[in-house]
């Protein structure tokens, strides 16, 4: 070989390496990477200053946006807690949740919750990871018990009633005690909850009002029974109080970033953070949430950040659900998920993937809410919400975001076509409509208790009309 011919056969040589580099997946490096899986309490996505909200409520997880991407249009499948992380944590829709009773632990006739919960068979994002070799640690609370279901799959499961701050040295204690061995943690924390500031000293940030309404209990059902009818100022000074709460509850992650880059585990560990569901500031004659499939309520942050991402610092708009994240998940770091899973991965969008030109619209599906409304779905701009069998909402988010125009009547057509699409969704194969076809269902559901409150038996109009429609045997 002669030196010309060599130099020429090494340059190819290096400019096919060269391409290979180029087109290698830049996710491939995410395999195998811990996870830390932060989850708020009652926060809604455009309280996060991460989502441009005016207040700096989110100084530290705006840090962690802008080294991943946030997905702005996020929505939760119930508007209250205990649904919502069943299903986010099994990656399945309300409606295939079996119905758990908890009791209260010194009076066993006393039922303290009645609400979808997992069930031994329903697989725990914590197992599919453990099962792949990894440390699991749980750090939870409130909902999030053992006796509902949520205990499984974990190494560790620290259940205690206490503030994030209080948690953060158990935190960090597990977190160097696995730190070489891959890990997988889950934080959950209430103290976002109402009365907002519980765990934290009011120090005014947001301004003074003259006002000491709080949500409660009382307040929360006198609003909606049109008996207690907060002022704007009322109003003012409970956002006020819930964006304080988010800023030092944020706050209070600084140890866990701050051991993160100390230990240089921030280079090989992926972070999410979500939420169950927002939170209502009487803008539709409702406060706090868990009452109805508003935006307010449904709409929440997610962000995911790993190293090298292409995505790093960006906003994703397309439509994706709560159910999503232990897909992409267990995408990112390679293990495969369980087949009952029927959320997506959405490693492709953060890789840097353009959405296919020829996929199939997205819909998100919320439903649970304890006040028996039925339940909504989203398709791009529409957005409908069966209240109830016979009231029915449909709003355009893009011109409407606030969902004070009803437009149930005069369009018909897209009433009609996500009318249908809720029913096939809650007809599914373990939902609530396809346990009134005489057959045993798998899975006693949520909705079929919700039908049951409007006492539709099988010659009601609705159920008809249903079977008219094929969703019934």
């Amino acid at each position: 070989m002669t030196r010309r011919a060599g130099v020429f056969v090494l340059a190819t040589l290096v400019g096919c390496l060269a391409t290979a580099a180029c087109r290698r997946d830049p996710s491939d490096a995410w395999r195998g990477m811990n996870v830390i899986w932060i989850s708020f309490d009652s926060v809604r996505a455009d309280h996060c200053s991460f989502n441009g909200y005016a207040r700096n409520t989110t100084p530290n997880l705006d840090r962690v946006a802008s080294r991943g991407a946030r997905f702005s249009r996020c929505i939760v499948q119930a508007p209250y807690t205990l649904p919502s992380y069943a299903s986010m944590l099994t990656s399945r829709y309300v409606s295939q949740l079996a119905v758990k009773t908890q009791k209260d632990a010194q009076d066993p006739n006393k039922v303290v919750s009645q609400a979808p919960s997992p069930m031994p068979e329903d697989d725990l994002a914590s197992e599919a990871l453990r099962a792949a070799g990894y440390q699991t640690g749980a750090f939870v609370q409130s909902w999030l018990s053992k006796e509902l279901g949520f205990d499984q799959g974990w190494d560790l499961f620290h259940h205690k009633q206490e503030s994030l701050k209080e948690k953060m040295p158990s935190v960090l204690s597990w977190l160097e005690e696995n730190r070489n061995r891959k890990f997988f943690l889950f934080l959950y924390s209430t103290d976002t909850h109402y009365p907002f500031l519980h765990f934290h000293e009011k120090k005014n940030l947001y301004g003074t009002y003259a006002s000491n309404f709080q949500f409660d209990l009382d307040t929360i059902l006198g609003t909606r029974d049109g008996k207690v009818h907060p002022t704007e100022t009322d109003i003012a000074n409970a956002m006020a109080m819930y964006d304080e709460g988010i800023h030092w509850t944020d706050a209070d992650l600084s140890p866990l970033f701050d051991y993160l880059t100390k230990t240089g585990l921030s280079e090989k560990t992926i972070v999410v953070f979500n939420a169950d569901h927002g939170e209502e500031f009487d803008e539709h004659g409702v406060i706090s949430h868990g009452q109805t499939y508003y935006d307010a309520v449904v709409r929440t942050p997610l962000v995911i950040a790993a190293p090298g991402m292409p995505a790093a610092g960006t906003e994703i708009t397309e439509l994706v659900e709560n159910v999503d994240v232990a897909p992409t998940v267990l995408d990112m770091v390679g293990v495969d998920r369980p087949r009952a899973w029927i959320g997506r991965s959405l490693k492709p969008a953060l890789s840097g993937a353009a959405p296919a030109k020829d996929a199939v619209p997205r819909r998100a599906f919320s439903e649970g809410a304890w006040t028996f409304w039925i339940g909504s779905v989203i398709e791009g701009e529409k957005k409908f919400i069966l209240v109830t069998p016979q009231e029915r909402m449909l709003f355009d988010l893009k011109h409407d975001p606030g969902e004070k125009e009803n437009l149930a009547l005069s369009d018909r057509d897209s009433v009609r076509t996500l009318y249908h699409a809720l029913m096939k969704h809650l007809g599914g194969p373990q939902g609530w409509i396809a346990s009134g076809s005489g057959a045993a269902p798998s899975y006693e559901t949520w909705m079929k208790q919700v039908m049951g409150h409007y006492g539709l038996s099988e010659d009601s109009d609705v159920v008809k009309e249903l079977r008219s429609l094929g969703y019934l045997r």
